[in-house]
């Protein structure tokens, strides 16, 4: 389907016409790794403004400098838990 000209164009609309209406596979998925990546830029964007490393920012909250990256980068692989 090809989108009627006119002067604009709301986002979600041409969410629909390019990546699939609310509720289909793509869209989900879509919206899924756009919400991981906002998560991950405010992590991102508090750790900057307290001028911490990943490292010192994964070592503050009882985890590793590895785990911490992946989190804020939307990869849903964690460590297992010890317990």
């Amino acid at each position: 389907m090809i989108m009627k000209e006119k002067d604009f164009y709301t986002l979600e609309e041409i969410e629909d016409e390019f990546i699939g209406v609310k509720g289909t596979p793509k869209r989900d998925k879509y919206e899924a790794d756009l919400n991981a990546f906002l998560i991950g830029e405010a992590i991102k964007q508090a750790r900057e403004a307290r001028n911490l490393t990943q490292e010192q920012q994964g070592e503050g909250r009882g985890g590793g400098g590895y785990t911490y990256p992946r989190q804020r980068d939307g990869r849903r692989s964690r460590r297992p838990s010890s317990a």
